[in-house]
């Protein structure tokens, strides 16, 4: 799952994604990101059904992020934080 973190003087954090679920999005925003990319599931479908499938990517994508909150007891996304993630033991973050 390529995923590439910019951090710039003067500037949000944030990080784009390529192919990550509902899942890694809910833990790339515990870690402190302010936005996430998430549209490779959209353009693809795009590219194979046409524009009215991407509708429904997009609300099978904002579902399951629901369902993501739910289990982490988040009612907002402003209620993410990083206690919502267990990282490896040896694993290296650097925000």
């Amino acid at each position: 799952m390529p995923r590439s973190w910019t951090r710039s003087p003067g500037c949000a954090q944030s990080s784009s994604t390529a192919g990550l679920g509902t899942a890694d999005i809910a833990k790339t925003l515990c870690l402190g990101a302010d936005a996430v990319i998430a549209g490779c599931s959209a353009l693809r479908e795009f590219v194979h059904s046409g524009a009215e499938s991407v509708a429904d990517v997009l609300w099978l994508l904002m579902g399951e992020f629901e369902e993501v909150m739910a289990l982490m007891r988040a009612p907002t996304v402003v209620d993410f934080e990083r206690s919502g993630v267990v990282v490896r033991k040896g694993a290296r973050f650097s925000p």
